[in-house]
């Protein structure tokens, strides 16, 4: 996900932000910011998750 929003993010916004039909269209700054880091954070989120959760795992294992 970290990948995919600072690879695609432009593109990303660019495909959301067309009209049906448009041959010509003008994406937003902020449409290009939000679909290039929403993604990084969910996938930043999600692995901080995970290393919360396999530390608490590793820590009822040990005891």
């Amino acid at each position: 996900m970290v990948y995919l929003g600072f690879s695609k993010g432009h593109d990303i916004a660019a495909t959301l932000s067309r009209p049906i039909g448009a041959s010509g269209w003008i994406t937003s700054g902020e449409m290009i910011i939000a679909c290039t880091y929403t993604p990084v954070i969910i996938g930043v989120s999600l692995i901080v998750l995970s290393l919360i959760f396999s530390t608490v795992l590793f820590m009822k294992w040990i005891n």
